[in-house]
């Protein structure tokens, strides 16, 4: 026969090993297991899910010639204090790019633009006008 004691001291170990492996979701708060957190960005799956299918904001592409002009004088700073970017960096980004829309992220319009000049870069499509 046990004891409340043993019953309580059990209980506690039970939920001592439970509480080792589980956190709460960033997003909902749920106790969720470590490793499903560390997969997701410390969230659940479903909190993951949702996210991903949530409609990011739209930024639109530079349009007039003048923003046009403000962005590639943004880049071409960029690039002298970074050295530039090289052939096979850009690939390498392009190609990671390309595995995160292929898993089903949507891609910003300043990721498809990144893509689009990384293609361009290294050689893996025409450039665009």
């Amino acid at each position: 026969m046990s004891t409340y004691r043993s019953s309580a001291k059990r209980d506690a170990a039970v939920a001592d090993d439970y509480l080792a492996n589980h956190m709460a979701c960033r997003a909902c708060g749920a106790q969720t297991h470590r490793d499903e957190l560390s997969a997701f960005g410390a969230q659940c799956k479903a909190c993951f899910d949702a996210y991903c299918r949530a409609e990011q904001p739209r930024r639109p592409p530079p349009r007039t010639r003048q923003e046009r002009e403000r962005v590639l004088q943004g880049m071409r700073d960029m690039r002298r204090s970074t050295g530039g970017i090289s052939t096979s960096e850009a690939a390498t980004v392009a190609a990671r790019l390309r595995a995160l829309e292929a898993s089903g992220m949507r891609l910003t319009d300043g990721q498809r633009w990144v893509l689009e000049r990384c293609e361009a870069k290294a050689g893996m499509v025409e450039a665009a006008a």
